[in-house]
């Protein structure tokens, strides 16, 4: 590859699995946020950036927040991509973001009800006018 001042400049593989990845993983993104579920609601940061908001409560102990992973696994082939044949690599991508997106959804909501369990703000029985009032009164107590 030769640049604009006309340097020659070898293209490594492995700047084009950079590459690649960083499409790839971008597009997962987009279309995680573009499902519209719990997942497109919530901030993102990097985890360098998360701040602990760790809650010590009495006769439980520390509450706080913590990562959540998600895993996925597709298989691409090479020949798809260089032939221009991007229908598998689109399909692989949107497989991903959606198995992805309910993982981590999943996550968000079991983490809500366990905090919700811990601290006596859970309801059970017939969901009711009167049920609601008597919650909003406990949680001012």
């Amino acid at each position: 590859m030769v640049t604009a001042e006309g340097e020659n400049y070898e293209l490594l593989l492995s700047e084009y699995d950079a590459a690649a990845q960083g499409f790839f993983s971008t597009a997962v993104k987009e279309i995680m946020e573009a499902q519209g579920g719990i997942y497109s609601l919530v901030s993102k940061e990097s985890i360098e950036q998360v701040p602990d908001y760790s809650l010590d409560l009495p006769g439980v102990g520390a509450l706080g927040g913590r990562p959540i992973e998600a895993s996925s696994l597709a298989t691409i082939d090479r020949d798809d991509v260089v032939n221009g044949n991007l229908d598998a690599t689109l399909s692989a991508m949107y497989g991903i973001a959606v198995e992805m997106e309910g993982q981590i959804s999943r996550a968000i909501i079991a983490h809500i009800s366990e905090i919700c369990d811990v601290t006596g703000n859970t309801l059970t029985g017939e969901l009711s006018h009167d049920a609601i009032i008597d919650a909003g009164l406990r949680f001012l107590r």
